[in-house]
């Protein structure tokens, strides 16, 4: 099953959150951002993800830095004030 293919599974994220955090952990370059949108998608379902992608959103990388704001921003909004 493919990162995609996982991500788009979105009525069943209690099943498909955790391997794409999995996933997250070994994850480079197009992966990691295809990942990290993917969760993003979920929406609030994939608060698992918050404290990742805060660490990513916060790195020196700023395109990475953005999708992980983008995603967070669909999952917490209020994500900003909290961490």
């Amino acid at each position: 099953m493919t990162i995609n293919t996982l991500g788009q599974i979105a009525n069943q994220p209690d099943l498909v959150i955790p391997p794409l955090l999995e996933a997250l952990e070994s994850a480079n370059g197009p992966d990691r951002y295809t990942i990290i949108h993917q969760l993003g998608e979920f929406g609030p379902d994939a608060k698992a993800a918050v404290p990742k992608l805060v660490q990513f959103s916060t790195g020196q990388n700023t395109n990475l830095c953005r999708v992980a704001t983008n995603a967070l921003d669909k999952i917490e909004p209020g994500w900003r004030t909290n961490h």
